[in-house]
């Protein structure tokens, strides 16, 4: 879809801090395992919701170390199934992304269970190659596989690996790194074990993502519940390419989509914040706007704006803003079935105490099935009160506005 035309509008609200709303310490949520930051910057920034703000590694001297950041939760009531990742120059530090979550504390590169299902949203790719492949022949019983650059992995990751000539794949563990000799584990994520020939293979990361390019990252995956999670940026290729890693804000949570769209007459508007003319004696007018647009020419210039590429002469000036109403919803799509112990999918639980209505921005996409990149945009509610009107028996109304964040 595309022309921002209103269907299914998704809500890609972050559990991390939906925590800190709740009033969890930052403290106690996140913690630096691996990596190196740059004076004058902290873990803390990348989970501040704020874009603008970066977080700085030194990747730079630190070329081949998996950075790692350990997330809990504190809870296992929230169910998680998105990642995205802000204003961040992976494409130019050649570096790729892993999710793991576990029951316990992930406190190693590699460790945890990776993702399943995982689906790219926006900007990268997934499994990506690892440009090793297998040294030898490899018989279904062989867990001692040779390749020519053992320190491009990790002890606990998962690797697809391909055999190009039967056109067969296999998800193995890495146990051990031996030097170049890597130790598996065969036939795990419901594959079975094959037999891989010498130039018939092909090693690549398993569900992680590799982005295409500097800006914003986005991915869906098997949906878990399970309290810890991290975050672990890996080199391509075994190497960092020398330039310093930046990132923005990193969003861990669950997506939810309204069960219908809304009513016809979707309001979507463009606000200059409040333009003031002037005039002269004799009829000369002059204008000053309180914010036309952000001028961006490049990501660390301070005019970055999340989902909205392209130079600044190209930008649609204004603060973006969707208006919408509801007049039937069930209303088990709104509220829970008891609001004093409130769970399930609806939007109190998964928009309105996750965001605290206008308290914390998400990101707000128009169209649920739609991938455009203009379709999605940094947002929080306006207003401060969420409200619902009875229209029939179990039957509602909900009105609600999103505005542009920048």
């Amino acid at each position: 879809m595309t022309y921002g035309r209103p269907a299914k509008p998704k809500f890609f609200t972050d559990n991390i801090n939906a925590m800190r709303l709740h009033g969890r310490a930052k403290s106690s949520i996140v913690t630096a395992r691996t990596g190196t930051y740059n004076t004058g910057y902290d873990i803390y920034d990348l989970f501040d919701l704020q874009p603008l703000n970066v977080t700085s590694f030194d990747t730079s001297a630190n070329t081949t170390t998996h950075i790692l950041i350990g997330i809990d939760l504190g809870t296992s009531a929230y169910d998680t199934n998105y990642f995205a990742l802000l204003n961040h120059n992976l494409f130019t530090v050649e570096g790729t992304i892993r999710i793991a979550h576990d029951t316990s504390a992930i406190t190693a590169a590699g460790g945890g269970t990776t993702v399943a299902a995982l689906s790219v949203i926006l900007n990268g790719a997934t499994n990506p190659d690892t440009g090793e492949t297998i040294d030898e022949a490899i018989t279904t019983g062989e867990t001692d596989w040779s390749v020519s650059n053992g320190s491009k992995f990790t002890v606990g990751e998962l690797l697809y690996c391909y055999n190009t000539g039967l056109d067969l794949s296999e998800v193995v563990k890495v146990t051990n790194i031996a030097s170049n000799v890597l130790t598996v584990t065969r036939a795990q994520q419901g594959t079975t074990a094959i037999v891989f020939g010498i130039g018939q293979n092909r090693i690549h990361r398993y569900n992680c993502v590799t982005p295409a390019a500097d800006y914003d990252t986005m991915f869906s995956f098997t949906s878990s519940s399970d309290r810890y999670w991290a975050i672990e940026i890996i080199p391509n290729d075994g190497v960092f390419s020398g330039t310093d890693l930046t990132m923005g804000a990193a969003l861990l949570g669950e997506a939810y989509t309204m069960p219908f769209a809304p009513a016809l007459e979707v309001r979507h508007g463009f606000n200059m914040g409040g333009v003031s003319v002037s005039g002269t004696m004799r009829g000369k007018r002059f204008s000053s706007s309180k914010w036309i647009k952000s001028n961006i020419t490049t990501l660390d210039a301070g005019n970055y704006i999340p989902f909205r590429t392209d130079v600044g002469a190209q930008q649609i000036p204004g603060r973006e803003t969707y208006s919408m109403s509801y007049p039937y919803v069930t209303d088990t799509d709104l509220l829970p079935s008891d609001i004093g112990a409130p769970s399930g999918n609806n939007f109190a639980v998964n928009v309105f105490a996750k965001t605290g209505w206008n308290t914390l921005p998400f990101i707000f996409l128009i169209d649920s099935a739609s991938t455009t990149q203009g379709d999605f945009m940094f947002a929080r509610l306006a207003g401060d009160s969420y409200s619902v009107t009875q229209q029939a028996y179990q039957v509602y109304s909900l009105q609600f506005a999103v505005e542009q964040e920048f």
